[in-house]
C-alpha cells in the first residue's frame, strides 16, 4: 500500500484569508491597559483593550497565536510579572477589523 500523501484531505488550523501581524504592549496600571501597533511600531490601531486580570492578557496573546513557542511564553510572562510588556499577534481578517475599529 502506498502513501500518495501527508494527511490527505484534512482541513488545515489556519485560515485562508491574509494575516495581520500587529504589536500588542500592555501595562498594568489598576487595570491592564493593551495598545495594539502596526508592525512598523509607529501606526498605533485605535482600539485600546482594558482587563481586569493577567489571564485575560494571556488569553488574548493566546487567541493572537503569540504563544507559538517557551520564548514567547516566557517573555509574555516576564512582561506580566514586571507590569508591563509586548508580544506580536498574528490575526485574522477579521480579528484585525475589531482592533481597526473605534
Amino acid at each position: 500500500m502506498a502513501i500518495t500523501g501527508y494527511n490527505k484531505g484534512s482541513q488545515t488550523a489556519r485560515p485562508t484569508g491574509a494575516l495581520h501581524r500587529v504589536y500588542m504592549s500592555f501595562a498594568l496600571h489598576e487595570s491592564w491597559q493593551c495598545e495594539f501597533t502596526e508592525m512598523d511600531s509607529r501606526t498605533p490601531l485605535p482600539r485600546k483593550l482594558t482587563f481586569a486580570t493577567a489571564d485575560k492578557v494571556r488569553e488574548m496573546a493566546e487567541r493572537g497565536g503569540a504563544l507559538s513557542n517557551l520564548e514567547t511564553r516566557q517573555m509574555l510572562e516576564y512582561g506580566i510579572q514586571a507590569g508591563r510588556g509586548g508580544v506580536t499577534l498574528t490575526l485574522t481578517d477579521e480579528q484585525y477589523a475589531k482592533l481597526s475599529k473605534r
